[in-house]
């Protein structure tokens, strides 16, 4: 069965929000369908598991990283993030080294395979998503850019505002819960 192409979304007159979260709703179902990550991986010539690869991509990004702080870059908990490690470690993409600044901590990193690997999937995307703007012009190309970046930064601000917020809201519930004379401590 022929898959149904979608219409580019309207932007209504008076609700340029709702426009806006309809197409990012349609871009991230798009971007995140494992038709699209197979199709990747398969110009990449690469069999492996993709919901593994942001950590790779996190770490390959940012660098060496304690795995409390990925899970916590990731939005995950520390038994996704140890299941998706040990995934990455069997397929020889990934090492635990040692923190030297706390002997109980384990810092990640990617192989020099790891890295051939995204170096692959870098240009297998970078492959498709030309494919998939081929017709834009450049200026359009710079405005996506532009947009993007933007909206990458206001959300990240955003998120980092409310995270705040909530981990300011517990510590004070905590705080109400404890008996008088600890609280003047």
């Amino acid at each position: 069965m022929p898959e149904k192409l979608l219409k580019p979304v309207q932007l209504p007159t008076g609700a340029p929000l709702i426009a806006v979260q309809r197409a990012w709703s349609r871009l991230a179902r798009f971007s995140n369908q494992s038709r699209m990550y197979a199709m990747v991986l398969e110009r990449a010539g690469l069999s492996i598991d993709h919901s593994s690869l942001p950590l790779l991509e996190y770490l390959q990004e940012f660098g060496p990283t304690r795995m409390t702080v990925a899970a916590d870059a990731l939005g995950l908990d520390l038994s996704t993030l140890s299941r998706q490690v040990t995934v990455l470690k069997d397929r020889g993409l990934l090492v635990q080294i040692l923190d030297p600044l706390d002997n109980r901590a384990r810092i990640l990193r990617p192989t020099a395979r790891g890295k051939r690997v995204l170096a692959k999937i870098d240009q297998a995307s970078l492959d498709v998503l030309g494919d998939t703007l081929q017709h834009w012009s450049e200026e359009d190309l710079h405005t996506l850019v532009t947009m993007l970046n933007r909206l990458s930064v206001d959300g990240e601000r955003n998120l980092s505002a409310h995270l705040s917020t909530q981990a300011g809201t517990a510590k004070k519930a905590r705080i109400k819960r404890l008996p008088q004379a600890e609280t003047r401590q």
